[in-house]
This record gives C-alpha cells, structure tokens and sequence, in this order.
C-alpha cells in the first residue's frame, strides 16, 4: 500500500515519517552529518530498495549506503505563528525528494531555532520505518554522535531488519507456524472482495497506474473528512467500550463493518488492520517496518444490533 502512494503521490507527506529531535547546547554539524552516515551504513533497512519482480514489489538490501546530505534552514526570523506552516512545507519538500528505486530513503534537514536551540527534522520513508523506530534511531544517533566526538569505539549495531525476515521466512516450517497457516485457511475460507459502488473499477485502476509516470495519478484518490465528537457522543463511546469490555478501536472497526455492508449489501466484510511485531526477540530495539498486516473477517449476517457486531468484531480481532 505505501508503495502505491508513492507511485501515486510521492510528496504526500503520509510516504514518510517525519520525527524531530530537539538539540541543545553546542553542536558539532560535521560530527551529526557523519553519525547520521553510519547510522544509514549500520542499518541496511535504511538505504533498502524497491523493485518490481513479475508483477510483485520486493525490497532489496544490496546496495551501498547513500551519501547522506544535511540540509540546513533557520526558524529565527519566523513568526511562532507560522512555524506550523514552514514544518508543514519542509515535510512535503524532503518527502519529495525520496526515492525508492535507489534506496534513498532518508532526507535529514537541521533547524535553529536559536544559537544553541536546534531541532533535527529527519524525514523517513515508511517502506523502512514505523512509529516503534523512533526511539532506537534516537538512540543509535546518540551513541554514533558521542563515539565520533570522543573518538571512541562504535557500539555493536541494533538487530537488524533481515534478522526478523529470516525468522518471518522461517515461521512456516514450525509446528506454531502450521498451525497459523491452518487456521488462516479456515478463517478465510470462500472469502470474496467487497464489490464497492466505485467510479471506476479496480482492474481499470491498477491497469492505469503500472504504466502512469510516478507521481501522476490516472485517477483521483480518496481523500480524508474531519468531524469533531461531541462530548457527551464520547462519553457514551467510552461507557460502551467498557461495557462490552472492548476497545475504542473495535468500535470504530464495527462502525465500518456497519457502513460497508450497508453500503454493498454483503454480510461478509474483511479489512485489513496493521499489527506491529515489536514483540518478536529482539525486535524493540530494530530500525524498520516492524509490522505486518492481518485480515480481520466480521459475520455482519441476520441484522445484528450494534452491540451485538461490537461482539463480533471484538472476538474477530481477538481471534486475529
């Protein structure tokens, strides 16, 4: 999915994310652009590749680290009023300026704020990084930068990203991989798409964009709706969710089961959920994508109430 919207619509600031680090104090800029170098070398997932192999994306890991650019610009003379809109538009520019066929995929820009206020904007692309990185990246830069300025010993690196893939790759031969497979075989058994009232179909869609140039989008893509729950709406969400003995996220997963099958008429409705894999060996202190995607299958048949869904998906999601 996150290689579509970067085919789609790279400077879409939701490609990447986007942590910023506060720095204070004296601030060496040729030691920081060097630390950032070797955390790129040290973590291959950082300078990945995605390539198209018979009709399915494969990230690659073969490549040498890139030179890595520090860009610099200046808050001082910016209004607070507008600091907003300037990180907003620094967001979208290094965004930008990623790109995946060369395993580019991080684009760092250094901020003052003040002589010793500086604010380190690091702009990485999703296909290699996820929220749970944030705090080992922190703490890789900071050992990198301290051995560097005291020129001492490197520390040994962080688990590495292949490490999960080869566990992943290897999950399917053990007796709790097997029985995985078996029961996604069963849940998912006579499964069928969801036949959306869309403008145009899906197979018009993906024919147009394999050979739409990167960064022209055939067709329009789905845009997004703010709304504001009342007070009082949300008190009675929260008394629910503790009633059914729930989550805040089930009721929104129930709410969308609701909406699609009123929408298609089908009772059988199947998203898809992120669920993260931090909790693998080793896995809370690596640099990447540490995720994978589960589908969650709703029996939205004979005209549940919403409590009664609630149910359903509650149990869905406990099953997954």
């Amino acid at each position: 999915m996150i290689v579509d919207l970067d085919r789609d619509d790279p400077a879409n600031p939701l490609v990447a994310t986007h942590p910023r680090f506060l720095l204070t104090g004296t601030l060496d800029r040729e030691i920081l652009v060097r630390a950032i170098e070797l955390v790129v070398a040290r973590n291959k997932i950082l300078s990945a590749r995605a390539a198209d192999v018979g009709g399915v994306t494969h990230q690659f890991l073969d490549g040498d680290a890139p030179v890595v650019s520090v860009e610099s610009e200046s808050f001082a003379n910016v209004p607070e009023s507008r600091h907003d809109e300037r990180w907003s538009e620094l967001m979208t520019r290094t965004t930008s300026r990623l790109d995946l066929a060369r395993g580019e995929l991080v684009r760092p820009v250094l901020v003052s704020l003040a002589p010793t206020r500086q604010v380190l904007l690091l702009t990485i692309h999703h296909f290699a990084f996820d929220r749970g990185s944030v705090k080992p990246l922190l703490e890789e830069l900071r050992d990198c930068y301290n051995a560097l300025a005291s020129d001492k010993p490197l520390p040994e690196p962080p688990p590495q990203f292949m490490d999960l893939a080869v566990y992943l790759d290897g999950l399917p031969q053990t007796e709790r991989g097997q029985q995985a497979l078996a029961f996604w075989h069963q849940t998912l058994a006579g499964a069928q798409p969801l036949a959306l009232p869309t403008q145009h179909s899906r197979a018009a869609v993906d024919a147009q964009r394999e050979t739409a140039p990167r960064g022209v989008r055939p067709f329009p893509v789905g845009g997004q709706v703010n709304a504001v729950i009342p007070p009082r709406v949300y008190a009675d969400l929260q008394q629910l969710v503790r009633t059914e003995r729930a989550m805040a996220f089930m009721v929104l997963l129930a709410s969308v089961v609701a909406t699609l099958q009123r929408t298609t008429g089908q009772e059988d409705v199947i998203l898809r959920m992120t669920h993260s894999l931090r909790g693998t060996p080793g896995a809370h202190r690596m640099i990447g994508f540490v995720a994978n995607h589960l589908l969650i299958r709703v029996d939205a048949s004979g005209n549940p109430s919403f409590r009664e869904l609630l149910k359903r998906a509650r149990s869905a999601v406990s099953m997954a």
